[in-house]
């Protein structure tokens, strides 16, 4: 170990990369697994040692969605408050715009416009909402962009599927999102790349609202189907 190492404890951020070999552009690869530890130094020793950084307070193996948390947590595109994740917690749209901003690599613009009548240059995610609807993440109601509202699982459909650029088509048709319904292909390319399975009674339910976790572990899907 260096010996010019300071006394202290430091953060380690490890991800394993996988991109497929026809792409060779680095946007088109994505880190799909990663790890956070932590590396410990007392004064007086010339070694060190290497601990578990721990997740969030409220996250637990029995969750339902702890791998994913934890994944996208280690690779930084989600974040907590107060050392806790509140997994059930309804999601806006700006958190899930700003979720997969992050999962893209994609740097906020201060120089990307917006024209909604609920937000304006300077209001607080104007900048990240401006640059989600810039890459087709987010979009307007109405007029408005309505930041704090929560986000539908049909809205959570486009978001990636034009964030990611995901392309697929399956024969299964869920009897709530019709081939009329505005994101019906956006939903049959998550179900196809096995993003979503629906629901038991072959529904979506593109009107729910999705919670913290539920987004977790459909971006987490996503980073995997899209490294393939």
């Amino acid at each position: 170990m260096p010996g010019n190492l300071a006394v202290g404890t430091y953060t380690i951020r490890t991800s394993f990369v996988e991109g497929r070999d026809d792409r060779k552009n680095a946007d088109e690869k994505f880190a799909t697994v990663a790890e956070i530890k932590t590396l410990s130094r007392v004064k007086g020793s010339n070694k060190a040692t290497i601990g578990t950084s721990p997740l969030f307070a409220d996250v637990t193996t029995s969750g339902g969605a702890y791998y994913d948390i934890k994944n996208l947590h280690a690779l930084g595109i989600i974040k907590g408050s107060g050392g806790k994740f509140n997994p059930q917690g309804t999601l806006t749209r700006i958190q899930a715009t700003e979720m997969v901003l992050r999962a893209l690599g994609i740097t906020t613009s201060g120089s990307t416009t917006l024209s909604a009548s609920d937000i304006k240059p300077g209001d607080y995610g104007y900048a990240v909402l401006a640059t989600g609807a810039r890459h087709g993440i987010i979009a307007l109601e109405n007029g408005k962009i309505n930041a704090h509202h929560p986000m539908t699982r049909a809205d959570m459909a486009r978001a990636l599927v034009n964030g990611f650029k995901l392309q697929g088509f399956s024969a299964n048709t869920f009897t709530d999102v019709p081939t009329s319904h505005a994101y019906y292909k956006d939903v049959q390319a998550l179900y196809a790349l096995g993003i979503t399975t629906g629901y038991a009674d072959n529904t979506f339910k593109p009107t729910n609202t999705v919670t913290r976790q539920n987004f977790a572990q459909f971006v987490n899907r996503t980073l995997y189907a899209n490294s393939k």
